[in-house]
């Protein structure tokens, strides 16, 4: 899916699915996307897709388009992530599965940590409205505080939506400490919450906003809402609903008819004779056969029709769309096979669609986990299964359980012997981390085996002391520096190490403690400033990952690439370094 994030010079943002190969840009009615402020030209601009590539074209605007800083002359290409200025508003291309495409090697979502200016103000997701029909089903209007937003067809309200029925000034929403509610101005067609017509009323997460035949979804501040292209099709009325107008129109309509039938029989009241015309009703057998003959036609033809748009859409991954075309289709012939065939099709895509955005959503939130419990479910033959957002969770959530079975290989045996073997469990992991948690896994039993000898023999004679020794360095996984160090030593040095290492193991062992119960606040009060070795340092680092603390844990990663260079992690932590240019 394609969509446009636009956010304007208050903060507020939309979020719009484009659907469409061409989209016009601008502050009149018939635009796409109208954007309402006066430094945008009633047509401004155009983005167009063109084969895999979007292009932005400037139709003579006023005050011009820029790309990333740059204006633009007629037109330019627009990539995944380029900042695009219109006036007063920035918009960005979101174009799903675009980087991954254009980097040949696949990398791991973990290694990546998004580092900008805005990023400690989008902690609180502002309430929103979501269109669920035309004009622009998806789309999303934020709801700020402390505001009233008024709601219609003029182009100069807040949220301006361009439907017949929509009157100029329909609803108003009120945003205060107390909650958000929504008011009724008058209009034509009403306003309806969750299928209840009202005049006012206070508004929950999920209610049902319908302003004349157009459906819209409350979303509270804070919550998290995938535009779900199922739901939205329970709203596309395949009979357009009677608007109050209407009803109007068509009672005076049938007041004028009577009038003028009890005008017609005033006028004949003196007249005793009837005339009726004389109708044979065999004459009416052919004609009424020819128009039955002529709608079963029309009817096949629809049902053809809606049969072969319900195969296209879905070969377009346009799976809500195929269900309301085969719906169609069944109304015109219920028994069909094929309309069946396809609409349960388009339903268990549109099923396994919905799996991959909630995955994908987690990936996003930093949950590789959760991404990939939810890719779990997927069909083994599914195509979203070959999306490269599977494999980077698969990829990330491996590896997340293979540093963490390291840190813990030394103080928690079990737990490491635990993830060690749920990694094993993952078939669709890449080797390399099947081979650590092997690794993992040898290392725990060589350390029970020294461990035995240990217990055995302590007076065992020097050869066999040395090799324990030498055995226990290796499970350590100490490195050469600090092995070359550590021979460097007198003996009362030694002594004074091994009581800080003594003290370093308590720590680790208190970390790793509060690591089992999810308290990252404990890890961080024992560790920061105070990490001493490869694993604590690794530890605090993960720990900053997970509470999404970018800046420390970037600081603490250039101090673990400094101190230890030929670690296993460094040459990973490097590329996160470089990545976000420290």
């Amino acid at each position: 899916m394609v969509k446009l994030v636009i956010s304007d010079d208050v903060g507020a943002t939309t979020v719009v699915p484009l659907v469409r190969d061409e989209i016009s840009i601008g502050r009149g009615e018939g635009n796409t996307i109208r954007l309402t402020e006066r430094n945008i030209s009633r047509k401004h601009a155009v983005l167009k897709k063109k084969d895999e590539t979007y292009v932005l074209l400037d139709l003579g605007s006023y005050n011009g388009v820029s790309i990333n800083g740059k204006p633009i002359v007629d037109e330019a290409e627009v990539r995944s992530g380029d900042r695009i200025r219109i006036g007063d508003y920035f918009l960005t291309l979101d174009v799903e599965g675009e980087a991954q495409a254009e980097n040949g090697e696949r990398a791991y979502a973990r290694d990546t940590i998004p580092i900008t200016e805005a990023s400690s103000a989008v902690t609180a997701t502002p309430a929103r409205l979501v269109l669920l029909t035309q004009p622009v089903p998806g789309i999303e209007f934020s709801l700020r505080k402390n505001s009233t937003i008024r709601i219609g067809r003029d182009e100069d309200l807040d949220i301006p939506i361009v439907h017949s029925s929509v009157s100029r000034e329909h609803a108003e929403v009120r945003v205060d400490d107390e909650g958000v509610y929504i008011s009724d101005l008058k209009s034509v067609n009403g306003l309806r919450i969750n299928g209840n017509n009202v005049e006012h009323g206070r508004l929950k997460s999920g209610d049902i906003i319908e302003i004349g035949e157009v459906v819209l979804r409350y979303v509270a501040a804070g919550e998290s809402y995938q535009f779900d292209p199922q739901e939205a099709a329970r709203f596309l009325k395949q009979t357009r609903k009677i608007s109050k107008r209407q009803l109007q129109i068509g009672g005076a309509a049938a007041i004028a008819v009577i009038v003028l039938i009890l005008i017609v029989v005033w006028s004949r009241q003196g007249d005793s004779t009837t005339v009726s015309p004389l109708i044979d009703e065999r004459e009416n057998i052919p004609s009424n056969t020819g128009k039955l003959e002529a709608i079963n036609n029309a009817r096949d033809k629809e049902f053809a029709k809606a049969l072969r748009d319900c195969r296209i859409a879905i070969e377009g991954s346009r799976f809500a769309e195929a269900i309301a075309y085969a719906t169609k289709a069944l109304e015109k012939q219920p028994d069909d096979e094929n309309a069946s065939q396809c609409k349960s099709a388009a339903e268990r895509q549109l099923e396994q669609e919905q799996i991959f955005v909630r995955g994908k959503a987690s990936l996003e939130q930093g949950d590789a986990e959760g991404a990939y419990v939810e890719f779990l479910k997927l069909d083994k033959k599914s195509a979203f299964k070959q999306r490269p957002e599977v494999g980077r969770a698969t990829e990330e959530f491996a590896r997340s359980q293979i540093d963490l079975a390291w840190a813990l290989v030394k103080n928690d045996k079990n737990k490491a012997s635990e993830l060690a073997a749920s990694v094993l469990e993952m078939a669709d992991a890449p080797a390399e981390f099947h081979v650590a948690a092997r690794e993992i896994q040898e290392s725990l039993k060589e350390q029970d085996r020294v461990a035995v000898a240990a217990r055995t023999k302590p007076s065992a004679d020097p050869k066999r002391r040395a090799s324990v020794e030498k055995n226990l360095q290796r499970v350590a996984n100490v490195t050469a520096k600090e092995k070359a160090a550590a021979k460097r030593q007198s003996s009362a040095s030694r002594a004074e190490t091994s009581a800080g290492e003594q003290s370093d193991q308590t720590r680790f062992r208190e970390a790793s403690a509060c690591l089992a119960r999810g308290d990252n606040k404990c890890i961080i009060r024992l560790l920061a400033g105070k990490a001493k070795t490869p694993e604590e340092l690794g530890l605090l680092i993960e720990t900053y990952r997970s509470i999404g603390d970018s800046k420390s844990a970037l600081s603490s990663m250039a101090l673990y690439v400094k101190r230890y260079p030929s670690s296993r992690r460094t040459a990973s932590y490097q590329r996160i370094l470089e990545r976000n240019d420290k």
